[in-house]
């Protein structure tokens, strides 16, 4: 405890104060105003244009599939040093995270448009399904032609596991690394999650509930950390 940098948590948490007090100032005056509910309007207006935001991402996503494709091809889907594939390699993991939030953007539009999902919508919505999973089993087939050794089935429901261990150690060390940075990150943002969902709660009457799922997909994650932590390694 005598390590701990008291003067450095004490005005951390002044400041988080005085940015609450104004947030509260702001949101006070907004549930007054008369414009809140043309807020709520746009809000509304805007939720169908989420299938149109998912498929750009997806087209981006697929469209760099068919790039790298015909580029890997020429190249003999080689991966020494300054092939094309070891030139792009991070590249190609951004297209293939593209076709992944497309589906994530894709089920947000759902939900948010459930209640009122027209046919062309609906349309969208396959069509955005489609195009992620075979963004993404595409991405995944290209790098197992430039290395055999990752031979896991994407449709595998056990392939992220079987696609781990046949990385090398060198690899396997930045997953851990980007992993533990990934989680770290997630405490925060769960934090404001929740102080957003308040606020949202405050403004347009929203009924607590919102704070469900977030609980749970933090628990959860909590959980399944520990849990994988102490489990014994397979023989």
């Amino acid at each position: 405890m005598k390590s701990y940098n008291w003067k450095k948590g004490i005005s951390i948490f002044i400041i988080c104060g005085f940015i609450g007090a104004i947030v509260g100032s702001l949101i006070s005056r907004m549930e007054s105003a008369d414009n809140l509910h043309n807020i709520v309007n746009v809000l509304e207006a805007l939720a169908p244009s989420l299938f149109i935001v998912a498929l750009i991402t997806g087209i981006a996503g697929i469209g760099g599939y068919f790039y790298f494709s015909m580029q890997l091809k020429k190249d003999g889907y080689c991966e020494e040093e300054g092939s094309f594939y070891e030139k792009y390699e991070k590249v190609m993991g951004i297209t293939l995270m593209c076709c992944t939030l497309c589906a994530v953007i894709n089920f947000t539009a759902l939900g948010v448009n459930l209640f009122e999902l027209t046919i062309p919508a609906s349309m969208l919505f396959m069509l955005n399904v489609c195009i992620a999973f075979l963004g993404e089993v595409g991405h995944i087939s290209l790098v197992k032609k430039v290395r055999p050794e990752l031979n896991a089935d994407p449709l595998d429901p056990k392939f992220h596991e079987h696609y781990f261990d046949r990385l090398d150690e060198c690899e396997k060390y930045k997953t851990g690394k980007a992993s533990f940075n990934t989680l770290s990150a997630m405490i925060p943002l769960y934090v404001f999650l929740f102080i957003a969902c308040y606020l949202l709660s405050r403004v347009f009457e929203i009924s607590p509930a919102i704070y469900l799922p977030i609980g749970i997909i933090w628990g959860a994650q909590t959980i399944l950390m520990t849990y994988h932590a102490n489990k014994k390694p397979r023989a």
